[in-house]
């Protein structure tokens, strides 16, 4: 995965925005067995970092340089114009399911804003902890030596069209927007 210091450092001034890949590792049957309770951060870390199972098809915007005159209501997720995008993604990886109580929690969180008018997370009304662990042929196995498997039918056209593109970095350059 990328060292944020080290791949922010090599994006141009003129990109405003960098978008991520979650590298979303997952939780097998056989990784459940080996999963104990109550472990120390140390022994949970080490755990996480054996998971091999991972699906690459979820990206959203992660950094953006803050400018003088960026928007930003407190409604929205992100500024208003926040600017080019750099044609890279930053790669990530993520454990949003690390262990069978955890899993629980998390669900039942999000039931819980559901239920008092959050829209989102649909991917969590899951019930039962056990429905969000995966069956290993349903994904890619993650090695040192193996590129990424990315699902890239699944990932959004994130720079948007070269129109898009030219028309941002004009108003950008212009000052039209931030």
């Amino acid at each position: 995965m990328d060292d944020p210091r080290i791949f922010l450092s090599n994006v141009k001034r003129w990109h405003h925005v960098v978008w991520a890949l979650f590298v979303e590792l997952y939780l097998t049957e056989q990784d459940i067995t080996r999963h104990k309770s109550n472990i120390s951060d140390q022994e949970q870390f080490a755990f996480l970092e054996s998971l091999q199972h991972y699906r690459a098809d979820h990206i959203e915007p992660r950094f953006f340089r803050d400018r003088t005159g960026l928007k930003w209501p407190i409604d929205t997720g992100w500024p208003i114009h926040m600017g080019p995008v750099h044609h890279q993604l930053i790669k990530f990886k993520h454990f949003k399911y690390r262990s069978p109580d955890q899993i629980a929690t998390r669900l039942q969180t999000r039931q819980n804003n559901i239920s008092r008018g959050f829209s989102g997370w649909e991917h969590a009304v899951a019930e039962d902890w056990r429905d969000k662990i995966v069956c290993p042929s349903e994904c890619s196995i993650l090695t040192p030596l193996e590129p990424l498997n990315i699902d890239k039918k699944k990932l959004p056209k994130f720079r948007g069209s070269l129109a898009r593109q030219v028309i941002q970095h004009a108003c950008h350059a212009l000052r039209i927007w931030p």
